[in-house]
């Protein structure tokens, strides 16, 4: 899992909520090694007052071990669906 602290959420009607980093190129925390797009998914993120919204993530693999790593805004708790204060 990828922390990232410089993104912007963006309303894309018939999708939802994108997270779009500033970022393009990662570094596999396992082994260090290249990471490439693969694709986005959901993420559920529960807000104060129990209100759910989702947000589409984005998901890399690294080129040497072919890990898959999630890229997670700051705003998430990784593992859980809470959003962090």
């Amino acid at each position: 899992m990828i922390i990232i602290s410089d993104y912007t959420l963006v309303l894309k009607e018939d999708f939802g909520v994108f997270v779009e980093s500033s970022e393009n190129s990662h570094i596999c925390p396992v082994c260090q090694g290249t990471l490439h797009y693969r694709d986005s998914r959901p993420r559920i993120r529960k807000k104060e007052g129990g209100t759910k919204e989702q947000l589409m993530i984005r998901r890399f693999r690294c080129q040497n071990c072919h890990a898959y790593h999630n890229e997670l805004p700051d705003c998430l708790v990784p593992y859980k669906h809470y959003e962090a204060e």
